[in-house]
């Protein structure tokens, strides 16, 4: 993505929108607290039926713009904490009872297309991925862990057989050179798998985005 360009231009679309509604029945009011609020797009679809309220919660510093503007649209019905969502129990208050909490997780297509965070496997920027509050980047974990730490991450949070071939080929890499950009990254597992050709790339895209 071009610095320059505009979160506007970025669109994201929640999934199984109509599904969500028909089992949280906002049309019958009531408060609703949206974990991962992205793009605004469950939140939006709850504040359009009159009587509703939403808590959201999000830990990406680039999605503030979207809230405020969806605040103005829905004046004093929308309350947007910039935080991780296991922060929930902090947030609440007692008296708030809400009817239903939703979260949407993985990354976002706000996240993917933005070339500049370098989730996309041919982000040729900084080794980043950073999804807010982070203490570290995935630089960091690359480029310091050690081999049964990435193995393991790999191993158990992908579901990957081949962690420890995975992680291998990072060390080796990294003995050479630091590894400096999602490309590199993204390589370096593919020329790790014997199969790539039927290597499913959504499982790729998983152990990508596991460093953080």
């Amino acid at each position: 993505m071009n610095a320059t360009m505009s979160l506007d231009n970025l669109k994201h679309y929640p999934v199984m929108l109509d599904q969500i509604l028909s089992i949280i029945s906002p049309q019958h009011g009531g408060t609703f607290i949206d974990c991962t609020f992205g793009g605004g797009g469950y939140s939006r679809a709850i504040l359009k039926y009159p009587g509703t309220k939403v808590l959201a919660i999000d830990r990406d510093k680039t999605i503030k713009k979207y809230a405020e503007k969806l605040s103005e649209e829905f004046p004093n019905r929308l309350n947007f904490y910039r935080n991780k969502f296991s922060s929930l129990g902090q947030l609440i208050n007692s008296k708030e009872n809400p009817k239903a909490i939703i979260f949407d997780l993985g990354i976002s297509s706000i996240q993917l297309n933005d070339n500049q965070r370098s989730f996309s496997f041919n982000s040729k920027n900084d080794l980043s991925m950073e999804m807010g509050l982070n203490k570290y980047t995935a630089y960091d974990v690359v480029n310091n862990y050690d081999k049964k730490y990435l193995s393991k991450i790999i191993k158990i949070l992908g579901e990957e057989k081949d962690s420890k071939k995975i992680a291998n080929a990072i060390i080796k890499y990294r003995e050479k050179k630091p590894i400096e950009t999602s490309d590199q990254l993204a390589n370096i597992i593919k020329n790790a798998k014997k199969n790539y050709n039927s290597y499913k790339k959504n499982q790729l895209q998983m152990i990508f985005h596991l460093f953080l």
